[in-house]
């Protein structure tokens, strides 16, 4: 344990930096205050958890609502490269959001679960003159982090994992979803139901040319990809890239 006067000036700097956040744009703050809350001069996880819940109001303030992206080929030195290369550093407020939801949840699952539960995707379908395209594998890859590390009882995990995948609609999720279903680490019996529930989201994916053509060919890798690891844990029917070519050819 640290003695009295250090620990009382680590706490006061710490408290200076996160009044300096006031004067920063939005998206700079909810890192600036994420970063903070993982210092290892923070000994108090209710102090932890208040920073992350102040980074999460922050969000709200973001230019950019969620990251876009796109395929390989766009030039760097073009409006669209730049836009694509801003986007990298993830400070939008899907990005941060989700950021802050897994850092909860390595201090208090339940309230690193709410806070994902409060997180709005909202995403717009791409249009044929802007090649970039909505991006949040982030969001998916917390999802199945939570899903996988936050909860006790399997069958929990599963639904909450299920409930939050729904919310894929958009042909440029598809990637993410064949991704998160396979870092949930499912056992054969977890495969075979979550197979039937990737066949159903693809099925009701909403019409989009954009983000069909910049996506598909990522899908199609990462549903084999996924074919591979749930037939290493003897899922001996795998019918979800029948299910692709009917998608590929709706797109």
């Amino acid at each position: 344990m640290c003695a009295p006067t250090p620990c009382r000036r680590a706490t006061h700097v710490i408290s200076a930096l996160v009044a300096d956040t006031d004067l920063v744009a939005p998206d700079f703050a909810a890192d600036a205050l994420i970063r903070l809350s993982t210092s290892s001069r923070i000994t108090d996880p209710s102090w932890r958890l208040e920073l992350l819940d102040q980074a999460f109001d922050r969000t709200y303030g973001t230019q950019e609502p969620y990251r876009r992206s796109s395929p390989p080929g766009i030039p760097a030195d073009s409006r669209q490269g730049a836009e694509n290369f801003a986007s990298a550093a993830a400070l939008n407020r899907v990005s941060l959001q989700v950021r802050i939801a897994q850092t909860m949840a390595t201090i208090d699952p339940r309230r690193g679960r709410d806070r994902f539960e409060w997180i709005d995707l909202n995403l717009a379908p791409g249009r044929c003159e802007d090649p970039l395209v909505a991006s949040v594998d982030d969001y998916y890859t917390a999802l199945s982090f939570l899903a996988r590390a936050s909860f006790s009882d399997r069958g929990e995990a599963l639904r909450f994992l299920e409930l939050y995948l729904w919310r894929a609609h958009l042909p440029s999720e598809m990637p993410a979803v064949a991704r998160a279903l396979q870092r949930f680490r499912p056992n054969v019996y977890e495969a075979t139901y979550l197979e039937g529930v990737f066949h159903n989201i693809l099925e009701a994916t909403t019409k989009d040319p954009r983000g069909f053509s910049a996506s598909n060919l990522d899908t199609v890798t990462r549903v084999a990809d996924l074919q591979k690891a749930y037939r290493d844990i003897g899922v001996l029917n795998f019918h979800l890239l029948d299910t692709l070519r009917e998608y590929s050819r709706r797109g």
